[in-house]
């Protein structure tokens, strides 16, 4: 199964050009005055973790693909690389969990059909985003409503059958999976679980493309991301800049062992 898209797509993906670092990037232009172009955490072969535009809440953030591929749990299964996946999300928990809670809502909105997604981006993105347990309940009892509980190994076949899906699951403090939701996505309107996650946590500002939300960005960055200005990475004297030092910053400590989706 090939889940890779054209060259000329590649191009036009604001992802892509977060990834390598392009000063026309969508981050690059909304913290143009901080002169960050990139911010990236938890680079792997195959995957990397890269703040969300956007952001609901600090420390929401995005585990994408280096390849533009049309979803990430999906086309991971499918080209073995799911140990690869959970050990990159798992690192970035521990991460996060220094800063904002050990408790974690994990949703995708893909497709595995490149230019039928309604997803607002094309290229993959699994969103991370930090959430006490009162309010990931309070989403699982929406989505119980349209959802269906699935093992993960039921994921794959559910996705290709139903080409747009989204897929919603949880990190609990224990630090297990939870069961997750599968729902095909055909006629779900674009950034429909953002819609969800802000009513429960009681904000209007769900629409990343009108409320891009600069400040919880750059709290998600503060957090433990690798800065790019120009070619120049992060290192203490910034985090210091901007109210840090290296000692605030998180360590890249080992991940717990989680139990992975079954």
């Amino acid at each position: 199964m090939n889940f890779k898209h054209s060259s000329a797509h590649r191009l036009s993906c604001s992802i892509c050009a977060e990834l390598g670092s392009n000063e026309d990037s969508l981050l690059a232009q909304l913290l143009a005055g901080d002169g960050i172009i990139s911010a990236i955490a938890q680079r792997t072969n195959n995957f990397a973790v890269i703040p969300s535009i956007g952001a609901l809440v600090p420390g929401h953030s995005l585990v994408v693909p280096l390849s533009h591929e049309s979803n990430v749990v999906v086309s991971a299964s499918a080209m073995g690389l799911t140990k690869e996946l959970f050990e990159t999300v798992d690192r970035h928990l521990v991460t996060l969990g220094q800063s904002f809670g050990k408790t974690f809502l994990i949703f995708e909105h893909g497709s595995t059909s490149f230019g039928h997604s309604l997803c607002s981006t094309e290229h993959g993105h699994l969103h991370i985003l930090p959430l006490d347990q009162n309010a990931i309940d309070a989403v699982f009892q929406k989505l119980r409503k349209v959802a269906d509980l699935i093992p993960f190994c039921e994921l794959e076949q559910r996705a290709i059958a139903s080409q747009d899906f989204i897929y919603v699951g949880g990190v609990d403090e224990r630090w297990s999976y939870t069961p997750a939701f599968f729902m095909p996505a055909k006629g779900i309107p674009s950034q429909y679980m953002r819609r969800i996650v802000a009513e429960v946590i009681g904000i209007e500002s769900w629409n990343w493309k009108t409320e891009p939300s600069q400040n919880f960005v750059k709290l998600t960055i503060a957090s433990g991301f690798d800065v790019m200005r120009g070619c120049v990475q992060m290192d203490a004297q910034h985090a210091e800049q901007t109210g840090m030092t290296s000692q605030d910053l998180p360590t890249r400590s080992s991940a717990p062992k989680s139990r992975w989706p079954a």
